[in-house]
């Protein structure tokens, strides 16, 4: 029977997906056959497998880095959240059911069978079979029919390796902490422990390092540096979506605390683009593309008579140096009738008082400029409109 290894942590978001995918990469490289197993993950954003099952998306790329397709046996059990109480069950890449929290609690018994169905399967086609659990076995009130963390442990026989965040501080208290509250038998699994994302010189945490080792009694299998590139891989709980920029977080299990809310993709990459042109030749560095002072003001509330909307942005006011263009070229490109043209007071007040033609009177009452309707009325033209002006359906939505 193949050997198999199960990564556990003092939390959830401490880098235990990143940590499996390392060492299948390093088991493969090293010439085994090795797979990645997950026996119950809760993720919305899933990964398709070859037959149109659904699996966690850190499982998909743990079986990138094995270099075998992503199949439903490495992750039985996927809970796919619907509301603040209720997930949808997915059980060998199939949906089976919608169930509260309270309902899947009854049922979970009956779930250990296809989980380690799947991980029989998986270790008789492979050399090795690393397991990821999921939040983590520190939670002792839920241990009781667990199918996650140590309750997988016990039923498969498999040794367990526990992993602490040093970046998030208190890694001493999260390792001999969760000893502290594990049962005899539980805590006997343990074989030993890793302490992840380091920042710096590692020999500076020797002390602690040996701290952890003295008060468990458990074996230290090293210190893991911080991964800054990890952000780039695909992220899979939430808090690593919303802490992938910059390199803040470290996704695919490796998000960061603390992050900041972000503008959609587009928006920021636009915010991000005008604010160094804005600050280009000044010294300033451009605003953040998750929102700065500038990126507060370009999004306020407008008024139509004074200030022009960008025809190509549709939404966002226009840049600056954006206005009447002289000679062949406003010919050639005259502003497209939904949007507004900055004009001064004087200006529209000054060509509502032409009052003349068919459009004239209404369009420069609005303080509107730049519409061909007005230019011909400015000039005394009966020439009919190629298409009707859209000011006022412009307006509306404004």
């Amino acid at each position: 029977m193949a050997r198999a290894l199960m990564i556990q942590g003092t939390g959830s978001n401490v880098g235990k997906s990143l940590l499996v995918a390392g060492l299948c990469r390093a088991a493969r490289l090293r010439g085994l056959s090795v797979a990645p197993f997950k026996p119950q993950n809760m993720s919305n954003n899933a990964a398709v497998t070859g037959d149109g099952g659904e699996i966690g998306r850190a499982q998909a790329l743990q079986a990138l880095a094995c270099g075998l397709a992503p199949h439903t046996d490495m992750n039985p059990l996927l809970l796919k959240p619907e509301t603040e109480t209720g997930a949808q069950v997915v059980v060998q890449g199939r949906r089976v059911a919608s169930l509260r929290a309270r309902d899947y609690a009854e049922m979970k018994p009956a779930l250990m069978a296809p989980v380690l169905e799947s991980f029989a399967r998986l270790r008789a086609r492979h050399d090795l079979v690393l397991v990821e659990g999921a939040g983590s076995p520190a939670e002792v009130n839920l241990r009781q029919g667990d199918i996650a963390n140590m309750g997988f442990a016990a039923a498969a026989d498999v040794p367990v390796i526990l992993a602490g965040d040093i970046d998030r501080g208190g890694v001493i208290a999260q390792i001999v902490g969760t000893q502290a509250v594990l049962d005899a038998a539980d805590a006997a699994r343990v074989a030993g422990f890793v302490v992840n994302r380091f920042r710096g010189d590692p020999r500076l945490f020797d002390d602690g390092y040996a701290m952890i080792g003295a008060r468990t009694g458990w074996r230290g299998y090293g210190v893991v540096p911080w991964f800054a590139d990890a952000w780039k891989l695909p992220a899979e709980d939430a808090q690593d979506i919303a802490a992938r920029a910059g390199g803040r977080g470290q996704g695919a299990g490796q998000g960061q605390g603390g992050a900041s809310h972000r503008l959609p993709a587009p928006v920021a990459d636009r915010q991000f683009r005008r604010s160094r042109s804005a600050n280009a030749g000044t010294g300033r560095a451009p605003d953040d593309a998750r929102g700065g002072p500038r990126a507060a003001r370009r999004y306020r509330h407008r008024d139509p008579a004074r200030h022009q909307i960008d025809p190509r942005r549709p939404g966002l006011p226009a840049r600056a140096g954006m206005g009447r263009r002289s000679g062949r070229a406003s010919a050639a490109r005259r502003p497209y009738p939904g949007h507004l043209r900055r004009v001064s007071d004087a200006g529209a007040q000054g060509r509502g008082s032409t009052g003349a033609g068919r459009a004239g009177g209404r369009h420069a009452r609005s303080g509107i400029s730049g519409c061909r309707d007005d230019d011909d009325a400015a000039q005394g033209s009966d020439r009919t409109p190629r298409r009707p002006c859209r000011h006022r359906h412009a307006l509306s939505r404004l």
